[in-house]
């Protein structure tokens, strides 16, 4: 069974869990709950219901919902990683009755007949770019609702997958011509953002919402449709995932991470070509510390935050402050500043000193 980040694993029990990154133990994938059918869990969350065309009913895990819920019913989905000595949400093969992969999906979609208007658009979008550029439908799939057979026609978005650091920087140039262009109802998301509506959410100490939207504008891969026909402003998201070629060999079970203490520093980018996936890796030399230990030989920056990945371009100075660990293997050993869930989740950064 071949899983990779953003594919989505179902249990017996109907429970879909999304593939979290590429390095998983032998037989087994680290994962994150993000539906449960309504017979096992309720919310009141308004926006938590998600109904399949057959009428069944599910409800989205928002924010530690999901762990929480696992932990508390279903603990035979818990995973324990020897290499962060921690314990994951995690399925073995053998606990998984469905796989879906986005590609797949797409593929169905732009094969078939009967679409809705949304996946018509869906079909329309990814015909748009095929025809402006090398990226074949291959290069794509489709996560979120339309994976699911949750969407709305009338409410849901599009949540795309694109596969490769080739295919990702071709799709980001294109993206970039398509914003552009005045009569192109492909436009970047973030020139039309309302800071306002995202005041209140915001919790990051040191990450301003104006920086937020610089850093995301530039990214280009968050792009919104804005055409007479959908009579509403669609969301069109891609979500880079490495091609199985670039996965490499995965799991190595001698690798030990230790964390040992808290780091904020200025570093030059100095490799960001696996700054597109998740996690987001930037390969560093830090300048100056700025609180913490002065500790110069860190070489990289893992994020698993979802807002700094892409943050960052080779030869781009940057301010990060994050968990200083030491990760050890047989090959030998370097330190990295991790970005990621738990203690100090809001006080982390990634930015360029602009």
């Amino acid at each position: 069974m071949r899983l990779r980040d953003r594919d989505y694993a179902v249990s017996r029990e109907g429970l879909i869990f999304r593939v979290l990154g590429y390095e998983h133990p032998p037989f087994h994938c680290f994962c994150d709950p993000e539906y449960a059918p309504s017979s096992l869990f309720h919310s009141s969350n308004p926006r938590a219901p998600r109904i399949r065309k057959d009428g069944s009913l599910f409800y989205k895990f928002y924010f530690d919902e999901g762990i929480h819920f696992v932990k508390e019913r279903y603990p035979q989905y818990l995973l324990h990683s020897d290499t962060l000595n921690a314990t994951l949400v995690g399925l073995s093969h053998d606990q998984i009755d469905l796989v879906r992969h986005p590609e797949d999906r797409l593929a169905e979609i732009l094969e078939g007949t009967g679409r809705d208007r949304l996946t018509q658009l869906l079909v329309e979008v990814v015909d748009s770019i095929t025809e402006r550029s090398r990226l074949r439908p291959s290069d794509f799939g489709v996560f979120g609702s339309i994976l699911h057979d949750f969407h709305h026609s009338d409410y849901s978005d599009l949540d795309l997958t694109i596969y490769g650091r080739a295919s990702v920087g071709e799709l980001t140039d294109l993206l970039g011509t398509f914003h552009s262009e005045v009569r192109n109802p492909i436009r970047n998301e973030f020139d039309l953002w309302d800071e306002l509506s995202s005041r209140k959410h915001w919790a990051f100490s040191e990450y301003t919402l104006d920086e937020y939207a610089w850093h995301q504008r530039r990214k280009r891969i968050y792009s919104i449709y804005v055409g007479e026909k959908m009579c509403r402003r669609v969301a069109v998201e891609f979500e880079p995932v490495r091609r199985w070629d670039e996965i490499g060999t995965g799991f190595d079970p001698t690798v030990k991470v230790r964390r040992v203490g808290w780091l904020k520093a200025v570093a030059t980018i100095l490799d960001d070509e696996d700054s597109f996936f998740m996690p987001s890796i930037y390969r560093v030399r830090v300048e100056r510390v700025l609180d913490g230990s002065p500790v110069f030989d860190v070489d990289t920056i893992t994020s698993y935050v979802e807002e700094y990945r892409m943050q960052a371009r080779k030869g781009e100075t940057v301010v990060v402050a994050g968990n200083l660990e030491e990760v050890e293997s047989s090959g030998g050993s370097h330190k990295q500043i991790t970005l990621t869930y738990g203690p100090r989740y809001f006080e982390q950064l990634l930015k360029v000193l602009r």
